[in-house]
């Protein structure tokens, strides 16, 4: 009998501290701002970078000449045109000397026209418009050879193309009347004035579109 205003009292002071844990923040449910996870690095999910437009020239980035003013100069490459067989019947470049027969001399050796002809066409078979218009253009422009893209701003800025804006790039640049020109050996390199729309990390571009102008 006496034990029982003690148990009274104890079983009040529980049911007190019970409504008071909640704003002390004892419990699971505590306010958002108080939970174990705050601060934590690595919780928060990154920021999406918004995409933008931008403008520029497009250029090879497998170039090996990146500097801003070979990025500005022109195209350098042109198209390939095959030695004038006439002219090369005529005289023997090596020695200048005449060689109205077709046949070539040179340092005591001679060759006569019949086989000169038919070695000089084996070797030239390969030399085509379309596969010269594939070799890396010095000034860095946009060839038949291309595969690795960039985009020069106008301040100076190269940003390089992501793999899936490579893609969409090469896809812009053979659907163009320049691109088929230059796929098809009929034309030199070029640098199209180029819009992207994408976000940028680092120096590299993340395409959503491209458009050649």
């Amino acid at each position: 009998m006496i034990m029982k205003p003690f148990i009274l009292l104890f079983m009040m002071w529980a049911a007190a501290a019970a409504q008071d844990a909640p704003a002390r923040g004892l419990t699971q449910t505590a306010r958002p701002s108080q939970t174990m996870d705050r601060g934590r690095i690595g919780s928060e999910a990154p920021v999406p970078v918004k995409p933008l437009t931008w403008r520029g020239i497009l250029v090879d980035a497998g170039c090996k000449d990146r500097s801003i003013a070979n990025l500005r100069t022109p195209p350098a490459l042109t198209p390939a045109v095959p030695p004038d067989k006439a002219s090369a019947d005529k005289s023997d470049t090596r020695t200048g000397s005449a060689a109205h027969d077709g046949a070539v001399s040179s340092h005591g050796i001679s060759v006569d026209a019949k086989t000169a002809q038919a070695e000089r066409a084996g070797s030239m078979r390969t030399l085509t418009q379309d596969r010269l218009t594939r070799q890396m253009d010095p000034s860095c422009a946009v060839n038949a050879g291309s595969r690795a893209f960039a985009l020069l701003l106008a301040d100076g800025t190269l940003l390089n193309l992501d793999q899936g804006g490579n893609t969409k790039a090469f896809q812009a640049f053979q659907s163009s009347l320049q691109g088929m020109d230059i796929l098809n050996g009929n034309a030199v390199g070029e640098k199209p004035k180029t819009i992207i729309r994408g976000s940028r990390r680092g120096d590299e571009l993340k395409v959503i579109s491209i458009r050649l102008q």
